[in-house]
């Protein structure tokens, strides 16, 4: 039998999931951070 390539691919485990963006307030941070690494700015 072959081996899934998806169920074995390198990423987070759910509890480091959950460790990371287990509460609203984690996850918003990560969203923020992730799409303004420099802070929020307004281009105008």
């Amino acid at each position: 039998m072959s081996r899934n390539l998806i169920q074995f691919q390198p990423g987070l485990s759910l509890s480091q999931f959950i460790k990371l963006y287990g509460t609203q307030t984690q996850c918003e941070a990560a969203l923020e951070t992730s799409r303004w690494p420099n802070g929020f700015y307004c281009p105008h």
